[in-house]
This record gives C-alpha cells, structure tokens and sequence, in this order.
C-alpha cells in the first residue's frame, strides 16, 4: 500500500480511478491500492464469516452495559473500540467453531444447551422446498432451550451436512417458546439439506440434529 500526496494533483481523492486503482483515506492519510475483484465474493465461508459478522454488529446493542464493560481492557490492549475487541474475538471463536460471548472472555458456564429430541435423536426443524427457496421454521422449547439467544442454520448441497462454521448461511434471534421462521432465498434448483443449532450469550452451543432435514427446490 502506497501512501501518496497531493493526489490525482489535488488534495484529496477516493474512490476508483481507471477501473485499476482505488484512492482512499486511513487515519488521515491518502493511500491508492489495486482495485481488486473477488473471485467468488458468495464462497461458503465468506457467506459463514458474513452471516456472523452481521449478526455481531446487531447483536452488540443487546449487550448489557457491564458485559460491554468487560472489553474495554483488550480493546485497549488492541488500540481498538470496545466494539471491535467484541466483534474480532467472537469471530476468531466461530472460525474454531465456537460461538460468540457477551463478556470477555465467555463464561461458557453452560455445558451444553440442551435439544429439542425428536425420532431421530435430533434438533426439531422442518424444512420445506418451494420454487426458488426452501423455508425453514422450528419451535425452541422453554426447556430444553431456555437459554437459547440465537439459532444457526447450516446448508449443504451434499448429505450429511459437515459441521462447521463455512456451512453456515444465517443465524437469527429467537425466542424460546416462539416459533421462528426463515425463508433460504433464492435457490437453484437442487435437493439442500440443513441442520441448525442454537447457541446462548455465554459462548455455549447446542448439539445439531443428527439427520439432515432435505428441502427439494423447483
């Protein structure tokens, strides 16, 4: 990365320049780096590393201010804000296949987040194919899941569904005892199979179902 003055003669310059070049500023000072174009910008693990980043920054607002205050040490450790410290570290969690904490660092005082058992052993989800998407639903039970905060959905075009972070498309807000619901959109046409797991505000994450459940898409 090259810093520049007075660039394109003038004092300032961002943006994209000749379809090869990019002027922009960074801590007050002018770079220009090389346009670059992601190959597969939708590859499974930009989609998994996205589905948690944007669930971190939204999440953040339901952080309580004295968990908030747990991360003012290793942010200032990093030269960061406290957000940052939270969203860099819980994505440093998922990318070893755990999931985020409120606090720093997660108590993780749950073994375990219990599941819903069903016939195969697994977590209850149905998930049904339509023209271009499948929709998904499930009911967290106010037992099992009570300390459910969130559920993970995971996609695969192959069965069985390997378990890990790259295969994740979504993770949504629940409330246990309430049925939620979401639409996986827009598909080609194929046989997906998915499995989901809840996690809670401490770090801890659910066992996912045993058996995939197959959504055919027209």
């Amino acid at each position: 990365m090259a810093l520049i003055t007075g660039p394109l003669h003038s004092d300032d310059a961002s943006g994209k320049f000749a379809g090869s070049m990019v002027y922009a500023k960074w801590k007050g000072r002018n770079y220009v780096r090389q346009l670059v174009t992601p190959n597969n910008p939708k590859s499974a693990k930009q989609t998994g590393i996205r589905c948690m980043m944007a669930w971190l920054a939204a999440n953040w607002a339901n952080v309580s201010a004295p968990d908030k205050a747990t991360w003012a040490a290793i942010a200032v450790a990093r030269s960061v804000s406290q957000f940052n410290a939270y969203t860099g570290e819980n994505l440093d969690r998922w990318q070893c296949n755990t999931t985020p904490g409120d606090m720093y660092p997660a108590e993780e005082v749950l073994t375990t987040l219990g599941v819903d058992i069903v016939a195969d052993d697994g977590v209850i989800l149905s998930a049904t194919g339509h023209a271009g998407y499948a929709a998904l639903t499930a009911l967290p039970d106010t037992t099992a899941n009570a300390h459910a905060v969130a559920v993970i959905i995971f996609r695969s075009s192959a069965a069985p569904t390997p378990i890990s972070w790259a295969n994740a498309i979504k993770i949504i807000n629940v409330t246990p005892g309430t049925v939620w619901t979401y639409d996986d959109s827009p598909l080609d046409a194929a046989t997906y199979h998915y499995k989901i797991a809840y996690m809670s505000e401490d770090g801890c994450v659910s066992a996912l179902s045993a058996a995939d459940d197959d959504a055919v898409v027209t």
